[in-house]
């Protein structure tokens, strides 16, 4: 039984840790338009920079959209993420996961805006142009290169102490 105490859905969290040894940080949301976005069945295309790090890398969990109270739910979300970086909770929220806590927050706002962007995209009704093959590696291999997930931390981190100053004592 799990501990009254514990956070509601530590299932999640300890199934995908135990699927995924170099996964260090796991990050589960109810961001509005990963939410939104995961319950539309279009995939996320690399309409930008953070689509590009996520195309073909978010999958869509359909068992259950309820709170992830027990192991074995746990354990099918980790399968349906596989080796990616994240999951849609389809009607829930999303999933994302990170070598480091760093890594995982950044792909986690990535996915926010990937999700926003493409929405936004959609609502046009037009056609949508998309990274090649080619700048999606490139991206990949320069935007989010560990030096660069640094700076968009770092850059995540100067906005949060601006607008909520009292943080710096958490």
């Amino acid at each position: 039984p799990v501990d009254r105490l514990a956070p509601p859905e530590i299932p999640l969290h300890q199934a995908i840790y135990e699927a995924r040894s170099d996964v260090n940080c796991v990050v589960h949301s109810h961001a509005p338009s990963g939410l939104v976005f995961g319950a539309v069945p279009d995939e996320l295309v690399p309409l930008s920079h953070e689509g590009a790090l996520l195309y073909g890398e978010v999958s869509r969990f359909t068992l259950t959209s309820n709170t992830v109270l027990d192991i074995a739910v746990g354990r099918s979300i980790a399968k349906t993420l596989d080796t990616g970086i994240g999951v849609f909770l389809v009607n829930h929220g999303s999933v994302v996961v990170g070598k480091s806590v760093r890594h995982a927050v950044i792909f986690a706002l990535m996915l926010e805006r990937a999700c926003q962007l493409q929405l936004t995209a959609l609502a046009t009704g037009r056609p949508v142009t998309t990274s090649s093959e080619v700048d999606v590696v490139a991206k990949r291999e320069f935007v989010f290169a560990d030096l660069s997930i640094r700076a968009y931390w770092d850059h995540a981190r100067r906005r949060v102490l601006r607008t909520a100053p009292e943080s710096r004592s958490w």
